[in-house]
């Protein structure tokens, strides 16, 4: 139930913090929408990870398993504002200018 809340919170603010246009400056919603990631991120990760931790406090298999299956759709679904991966390559225009000595 809980990758519910943390996966619903993250796809309703990851659109105002990662897809605001070029030239947009961050406002005071922009930085609570990151504050706000960034403490889904943290509750995600100290609850998963103390799930799925060895010597972890869950000990069950089942609750293991299911953890796996509900932090990895969480990931997928977060995935799409994270590009990176092995199609994904940085376009930028680099010049160099030769220094003379």
């Amino acid at each position: 139930m809980l990758h519910r809340v943390l996966t619903a919170t993250f796809l309703d603010i990851a659109p105002d913090v990662f897809l605001s246009g070029p030239g947009k400056r961050a406002t005071g919603g922009a930085t609570g929408g990151i504050e706000l990631l960034c403490t889904v991120g943290r509750l995600g990760s100290t609850v998963y990870g103390s799930i799925l931790r060895p010597g972890g406090v869950i000990t069950s298999s089942d609750t293991q398993a299911r953890a796996r299956v509900d932090l990895g759709m969480m990931v997928k679904r977060m995935a799409a504002y994270f590009p990176f991966g092995s199609g994904w390559e940085v376009k930028r225009d680099v010049k160099v200018r030769a220094r003379r000595v």
